[in-house]
């Protein structure tokens, strides 16, 4: 067995058992896209009532069970059969980004025309790495986080051009 399908296994039946034991069975595909381990929730019967628990509810359930899935499964798992999951359902993931990119392209227009750092609160540390990853295409800015959860911060600002020695 390969170790993409030790994980694929190892993650659709860790999360398949959690969502059990929540009253929430659901059926799990995993795949992988760009390095990281997918883990879909699958549409069943009861579709509506674990999209509701997971994202409706509660915005950050997801990203919460997200986290408790990647700090779980890669716990005691050789360095090299650990690997990034990413929980999606209903194809919220996908939806969320297209938000995020929007967010973050008006937060460069802003920056690039005002020359001041730009503030995006409100993420939550999985949507701040999707920013760090979406402003790698922009050689022109640079991005960080700061401050304490769950007040932290992401800023994004103009390179400053190096100075000659």
């Amino acid at each position: 067995m390969t170790e993409i399908q030790q994980a694929s296994e190892r993650g659709s039946a860790w999360l398949a058992s959690v969502l059990r034991l929540g009253g929430l069975p659901a059926e799990i595909a995993a795949s992988e896209v760009d390095g990281e381990m997918w883990l879909t929730i699958e549409p069943t019967a009861r579709m509506a009532e674990v999209t509701e628990a997971l994202c409706a509810r509660s915005e950050h359930a997801l990203d919460a069970l997200q986290y408790l899935a990647n700090a779980t499964l890669n716990l005691e798992v050789d360095r090299e059969l650990q690997c990034s999951y990413t929980l999606e359902i209903g194809d919220y993931r996908k939806a969320r980004r297209r938000e995020l990119q929007a967010i973050v392209e008006t937060a460069i227009e802003q920056v690039r025309a005002t020359g001041e750092t730009v503030d995006l609160g409100g993420l939550t540390s999985a949507e701040r790495r999707t920013v760090h990853g979406i402003l790698q295409d922009y050689p022109d800015l640079t991005n960080h986080s700061h401050g304490q959860e769950p007040h932290r911060k992401l800023s994004i600002e103009l390179k400053q051009p190096a100075t000659p020695s």
